[in-house]
């Protein structure tokens, strides 16, 4: 019995269906079943968990663990004391591109980095023979690729012989489970694993190669000798973007990588010869390369975004120092003018201060003959002296002097002031450190 939902089932029809699945089992010894649910809500997990028999409550347990906390787990555990049993665990993250449209040719780091979505595929074959296993698959995908999985895996679409249960959250139209059924030609559990693991990489190593060419049209949209900001800010979002790829990458194609190794997860493939099986491996080892191909082309695509980052951060620091180096001599060409305009300033005030002494002499020398020929052309006499030409000389000289001792005088007198101020002013702090000694 093989059961497709063409329309969006309940948590409660979902756990009605697997609990009427897993009890028409019970009576045959045939008991191989498969149950999928992509992008699953809280709700269908407890369905899940609630119809589950009291053996599978490890595996169950371990696949819901790795599927929420997004492990990278490639293994295959045999339990041959206690109770033998065996787990075939594939777990595994990867990011997928969300397609808004059709990409431009050439895409930005920004367009692809809110199109970028994290999916997860945790696949758990639990069981204890070739004809009493069970299959649990957690898929969290975008809803672009539920359509790829459907498109991919409809050559599965025809075996009716086990029992598939498989759930679409997301998807309202009828599909098909990216896990073959549990069939005739899948009696070996690990035959079977080993195909949707197959079928699974399919799918990443296709969205793999999307991101990797998507992010190489990027790195070409950036120009190659880079002379603004702009260019730099770019180049230091796509290595973030890079390194986020990497990141995830690497973890998955060494993952792969001690899976395929010979003292590895395949040892326990080895004894498996047939013709199917041989072709599924060679399919699961090319895509294997090709995960490595695009690692590679990852850490290119970095150092040639670190080189492009060191010339186009050394040009803007070139096109600083010039910038800055202009700046300097329009500044030193500045300070000569001003150095000129200064000296011509003081060569003014000197001018000036040399024309005031003058004015000063003059003033000195002509206000005492004004003062005493107004004294001697008036009319009253304000003094008891004759006036006479004798008399004449000797108030000149008397008002000189005295204009000149006035002068004098008061320039000592402004001279002492600032000083007495200057002594004032400079006892104060001292006074003031005194009580801080103190």
């Amino acid at each position: 019995m093989n059961t497709r939902h063409a329309e969006r089932v309940t948590a409660k029809e979902l756990s009605l269906k697997l609990s009427t699945s897993f009890a028409s089992h019970r009576q045959h010894q045939n008991q191989r079943k498969a149950i999928t649910l992509i992008n699953p809500d809280s709700a269908y997990l407890l369905a899940l968990i609630e119809t589950v028999g009291w053996h599978h409550v490890r595996a169950l347990r371990n696949v819901l663990v790795q599927y929420v906390m997004s492990k990278t787990n490639i293994d295959i555990y045999v339990m041959n004391t206690g109770f033998a049993t065996f787990q075939l665990e594939f777990h595994l993250p990867y990011l997928t591109l969300t397609s808004t449209g059709d990409l431009p040719s050439f895409p930005t780091v920004a367009l692809i980095s809110s199109g970028l979505r994290e999916a997860q595929i945790s696949l758990s074959v639990v069981g204890v023979s070739d004809t009493i296993w069970t299959s649990y698959c957690l898929v969290h995908v975008s809803d672009d690729e539920i359509d790829l999985i459907a498109d991919e895996d409809s050559s599965d679409s025809g075996y009716d012989d086990g029992d598939s249960v498989f759930y679409n959250h997301n998807n309202h139209s009828e599909s098909v489970s990216d896990v073959p059924t549990p069939d005739d030609r899948y009696k070996d559990p690990r035959k079977y694993w080993l195909e949707v693991v197959t079928i699974r990489m399919q799918i990443i190593a296709g969205e793999w190669r999307w991101l990797v060419r998507s992010t190489e049209c990027t790195l070409q949209n950036i120009p190659p000798l880079g002379r603004s900001p702009k260019d730099l800010e770019q180049i230091s979002d796509l290595l973030c973007l890079l390194d986020k790829l990497l990141t995830n990458l690497t973890s998955t194609t060494q993952a792969f990588s001690r899976f395929m190794d010979t003292d590895g997860v395949i040892a326990y493939l080895k004894d498996l010869n047939d013709t199917k099986t041989r072709s599924t491996m060679e399919r699961l080892k090319e895509m294997f390369d090709r995960l490595l191909s695009l690692e590679e082309s990852l850490h290119g695509m970095k150092k040639t975004c670190e080189m492009k980052f060191k010339i186009v951060d050394s040009t803007l620091i070139h096109a600083n120092n010039r910038a800055r180096l202009y700046v300097d001599r329009e500044l030193n060409d500045l300070r000569l003018e001003m150095t000129k305009l200064n000296r011509t300033s003081t060569s003014a005030a000197v001018e000036t201060s040399r024309l005031t002494r003058t004015n000063v002499h003059v003033f000195l020398i002509v206000t005492p003959f004004v003062l005493t020929l107004q004294y001697f052309s008036g009319e009253n006499e304000i003094f008891s002296f004759d006036r006479s030409p004798s008399t004449f000389s000797y108030s000149v000289m008397i008002l000189l002097c005295l204009l000149l001792a006035l002068t004098y005088g008061v320039g000592l007198i402004d001279n002492f002031w600032g000083a007495t101020r200057r002594r004032l002013s400079s006892e104060k702090p001292r006074e003031s450190e005194k009580y801080v000694n103190v």
